[in-house]
């Protein structure tokens, strides 16, 4: 297991049973996309994460803590 895997396995431990049901959802949802719109996914999440973390003061991670 790579160290990204283990990182993400771990906060998707940290999530409530429904959190985690979401996911599985989402993962299903992307492998049943085209090249293309996995591209367009991947844009969106990228800026929702971005808008979700914003300049943090404390410069870590709310999911691994790094």
């Amino acid at each position: 297991m790579t160290n990204n895997v283990t990182l993400v396995l771990n906060g998707f431990f940290k999530l409530s049973e429904a959190e985690k049901q979401e996911v599985l959802t989402e993962i299903d949802n992307y492998k049943r996309k085209d090249y293309f719109e996995k591209g367009q996914m991947n844009e969106d999440l990228n800026q929702r994460t971005r808008r979700i973390m914003g300049p943090i003061s404390s410069g870590t991670c709310p999911s691994c803590g790094r």
